[in-house]
């Protein structure tokens, strides 16, 4: 995989960072189906085995911000070498589990706001109609 990646990297325009899309196969979908959510032994695995080369990841997950908090400590552990960095996945764990249920609730708020905006035009047009 190394030899590959150093050969694509050869042909990235000069004085750009070459990108990478990450992503695992959906077990029992059609070849190139994602997976909902981020493979963590695979994204620790490649980040390992790529470590000593210098390109940016764009995940091709479908939860997008849940994977990629995930994905953020894997990587700066992998990456930065210069200073002890302690970062441990499982600090992420409570904000990847939540971040759709966050999600849901301020679009339930929003969802709420824009009915209460409603409700008096709506009001209005009944006391016309009467």
């Amino acid at each position: 995989m190394i030899g590959t990646m150093k050969k694509y990297f050869a042909t990235w325009p000069k004085g750009q960072r070459p990108l990478i899309d990450c992503a695992t196969q959906q077990t029992g979908k059609r070849l190139g189906a994602h997976t909902e959510h981020i493979d963590e032994k695979h994204f620790e695995l490649c980040t390992r085995e790529t470590r000593d080369l210098k390109f940016d990841i764009m995940l091709e997950i479908k939860d997008n911000e849940q994977s990629a908090i995930i994905a953020v400590p894997y990587t700066a552990r992998e990456r930065v070498r210069s200073q002890p960095v302690d970062i441990d996945p499982g600090n992420y764990r409570y904000i990847y589990e939540n971040a759709q249920h966050l999600q849901n609730e301020a679009n339930e708020r929003k969802r709420k706001r824009a009915e209460k905006k409603k409700l008096p035009m709506l009001m209005t047009t009944k006391k016309i109609v009467n």
